[in-house]
């Protein structure tokens, strides 16, 4: 039996600022190996949130 590495996270409140975070600490390329190391990735966003200006473009 294989597992499966599953990421859940919430778009506007925690993935946006870390990679917002990621991109100005000069690890952005680390953050998205991380990511990719995953099977699934869900993205939970369902608009309940307004994106700022930067946010919107990352």
């Amino acid at each position: 039996m294989t597992t499966s590495q599953v990421l859940y996270d919430g778009v506007p409140k925690k993935l946006l600022p870390k990679s917002k975070m990621s991109r100005i600490g000069g690890m952005i390329y680390k953050f998205f190996a991380k990511l990719s190391k995953k099977d699934l990735q869900i993205p939970d966003d369902f608009g309940l949130t307004h994106l700022d200006g930067y946010s919107g473009r990352c």
